[in-house]
């Protein structure tokens, strides 16, 4: 029986000892003294401006949870290994770390690796993130991937003024509000027009298009917007760069998809980024 035993160990994966909860690239994260991990900032694209670029601050975390039907025996005796792989738009490949697991880790597992300024992207495209697991017998088997595209913009970031309308083509007849817009470096915006101030987020989607998520809120009481009399609005657009300087977007209010809007951004003046400056940390250190 133990001879058996030993045989169908022999033939299982990594998954069968651990299932694997989520894969998050992020800028940094904080583990508490109760073990629980605040993630700062998910990484889900990078805007560069100019290549090559240096990621000055690059948090990775994955964690697993382990099969408790398993004995601590079996699991010394799989000897589980997983690595993170970076993958290039050219197809190159760079190991970013290889830990093995100890037998006596607790039933839900991190592993947290601070790799800020030490990737660089030479070039626009898809840069994948592979987690894989092996056992002693089994090769490595993929258990999850982050597909983080990196884009060229050039000065996207700066000051614009908003022209914005429920018409999408605007006549003498219909309201057009005016508004400032900043767009800043880090994906964030922020906004203001004489009744309303508006705080959200820009990226750019995976088709190119650039999407932006804000929440509009009132600051002078008699202040209506082109959505009626609102003090809070959840607002999501998505449009185009048409040319430099030049945004045009549309969508609709949280809950409110028939009420439209079109907005057009002209840039006013750029907005040059600082990088921040990366932070020494240990690689890879595991939880």
């Amino acid at each position: 029986m133990k001879k058996q035993t030993s045989r169908i160990a022999a033939s299982r994966t990594f998954s069968h000892y651990c299932r694997t909860e989520y894969l998050v690239l992020c800028n940094e994260v904080i583990v508490g003294q109760d073990n629980s991990a605040s993630i700062i900032r998910v990484l889900d694209q990078i805007v560069v401006f100019a290549f090559p670029l240096q990621i000055h601050r690059l948090g990775i975390i994955a964690q697993f949870s382990r099969n408790e039907t398993i004995s601590t025996e079996e699991y010394g005796q799989a000897e589980l290994t997983h690595k993170l792989v970076l993958i290039t738009p050219e197809g190159k490949e760079f190991d970013l770390w290889q830990f093995t697991i100890s037998p006596n880790a607790p039933a839900v597992g991190r592993a947290i690796t601070d790799l800020s300024g030490q990737i660089w992207l030479h070039t626009p495209g898809f840069y994948e993130f592979r987690l894989l697991g092996k056992t002693q017998n089994t090769e490595f088997e993929e258990l999850a991937v982050k597909r983080i595209p990196a884009f060229l913009s050039v000065g996207l970031p700066g000051i614009y003024a908003a022209e914005y309308s429920a018409a999408e083509t605007k006549s003498r007849d219909d309201e057009v509000g005016t508004a400032m817009v900043a767009l800043f470096p880090d994906g964030t915006l922020k906004g203001v027009d004489y009744g309303f101030q508006y705080d959200g987020h820009y990226k750019y989607a995976d088709d190119g298009s650039l999407v932006a998520t804000m929440r509009i809120q009132r600051l002078q009481k008699d202040a209506v917007s082109v959505f009626g009399d609102v003090d809070t609005l959840d607002l999501s657009l998505k449009g185009t760069e048409k040319s430099p300087g030049e945004i045009v977007l549309s969508g609709s209010p949280e809950g409110r998809p028939d009420d439209k809007i079109w907005v057009s951004l002209t840039r006013q003046t750029l907005m040059p980024s600082a990088p921040a400056q990366p932070e020494a940390s240990e690689l890879g250190t595991q939880l």
